[in-house]
């Protein structure tokens, strides 16, 4: 069973204080800027034990908790250079 793209997103939800992304008219919106911040993590993470592929809405293999958790951290690390 594949890891959804949700369950990396509510980890990095946990690790931030955005208010701004709590409304849900904008949810697709910030669908598309968390698929971006994704994006950009797995670029920095070195040695994934699992291959990070994903389409949209999944990875096409299981995640571990270690994987979704640094995945997390590096979506937080990118959106906050941004800030």
């Amino acid at each position: 069973m594949a890891t959804k793209l949700q369950d990396v997103y509510d980890a990095f939800l946990a690790k931030i204080e955005a208010d701004d992304w709590m409304e849900t008219e904008y949810l697709d919106i910030a669908r598309k800027d968390w698929y971006m911040l994704l994006n950009s993590a797995k670029f920095h993470f070195r040695y994934p034990r699992v291959s990070l592929e994903s389409n949209e809405e999944e990875f096409f293999e299981d995640l571990g908790n270690d994987e979704i958790q640094v995945l997390s951290t590096l979506m937080r690390r990118e959106w906050l250079d941004r800030c």
